[in-house]
């Protein structure tokens, strides 16, 4: 009975702990980090859920755009921020990881120099392909005597770059790179303007465009269909192709999930986080909020800190297997090989 009485003991101190330290926050200001220039998807997608968190937590929140090679810049400030709850942040962290295997230096390492607050959702990636190439389905791309297939990316150090690159080794593609565009969505437009024959791309980030018919998906680089995507019902699922690289394709799945990362300073006090977490979470469950998001393609698959966290390890784990995958189509970009 004793120790009954002390877990509950227990219970309510660390609730009424947590609450203290939410209502501490009343009042005060809030610098949110974005990685990215103004406008962005990540901007736009912190901008909607502002008003919001700042509501719920009673703050006022200032979003600071830090845009530099390629996120790492804004990445490195939030890392370096005090863990007192005055700044928090939203990063790609797929995007970071790929930084770290092209080669870029002093990047923050996502586990270790940040504390993770959630994950908005997961991101899939699809290969598409203008609707006027000759390119119709993905059997295409190997089809004998075809010229170097053409791939339109934004940098070597973006998530597409890393799409392309290990599925192209997994299927024997023969292929060269164009980089240079000043964003994924310039890289899809590039195919339209048949400047390149296929982009891999964000699913929802496209789904405009595929809905539309100015693209036309090729493949999911996914390990299994989603049944949450009819209209990619008929496209043909990397996973189900690719069962003898089983361990390449969920390496490469891991990587690309890593999106749309709530986080904070390292070593922030486990209450104050939870504070963020609550009200991240409550935030973007709010029907107003979440209906926003979706009409800007961005879908919304929550995951709290602790789940995040873990597929962030298990990205970060993953990247063994692809790293010299990537590095070798980089070097072939560079003409160093």
């Amino acid at each position: 009975m004793k120790l009954v009485l002390l877990l509950i003991g227990i219970l309510i101190s660390s609730q009424s702990l947590a609450g203290t330290t939410c209502s501490n926050l009343a009042g005060s200001e809030v610098r949110w980090i974005v990685p990215n220039t103004t406008g962005s998807a990540y901007d736009t997608y912190t901008r909607i859920m502002k008003p919001g968190l700042e509501s719920r937590l009673g703050i006022r929140i200032l979003v600071d755009n830090i845009p530099g090679a390629g996120g790492i810049k804004g990445v490195r400030e939030l890392a370096a921020a005090p863990p007192d709850g005055t700044t928090i942040g939203i990063l790609n962290g797929t995007g970071i990881l790929v930084s770290g295997i092209s080669g870029s230096p002093d990047i923050p390492d996502l586990v270790e120099d940040l504390t993770i607050l959630g994950r908005a959702s997961p991101v899939q990636h699809v290969w598409v392909t203008s609707a006027a190439s000759d390119i119709g389905v993905l059997t295409d791309l190997a089809l004998p005597g075809r010229e170097p297939l053409v791939f339109a990316v934004r940098s070597t150090a973006s998530s597409s770059f890393a799409s392309l690159s290990v599925v192209a080794h997994m299927l024997g593609l023969n292929h060269v790179f164009v980089s240079g565009y000043g964003s994924n969505r310039d890289a899809r437009l590039a195919l339209l303007r048949g400047e390149a024959d296929a982009a891999s791309a964000d699913v929802n980030s496209a789904s405009s465009m595929l809905q539309s018919g100015d693209l036309r998906a090729l493949l999911q680089v996914a390990q299994h269909a989603d049944p949450n995507m009819p209209h990619l019902e008929n496209v043909p699922v990397l996973g189900e192709l690719q069962q003898r690289n089983e361990d390449l394709v969920e390496a490469l799945v891991s990587l690309l999930g890593a999106n749309r990362l709530f986080a904070a300073p390292p070593d922030m006090n486990a209450d104050l986080s939870k504070c963020f977490e609550t009200a991240i979470a409550a935030t973007l469950k709010d029907a107003n909020i979440s209906s926003a998001l979706r009409k800007r393609a961005s879908a919304i698959q929550y995951a709290d800190g602790e789940t995040a966290l873990a597929d962030l390890e298990k990205a970060q784990a993953g990247l063994s297997r692809i790293s010299s995958i990537v590095t070798t189509a980089i070097a072939r970009l560079r003409g160093d090989d």
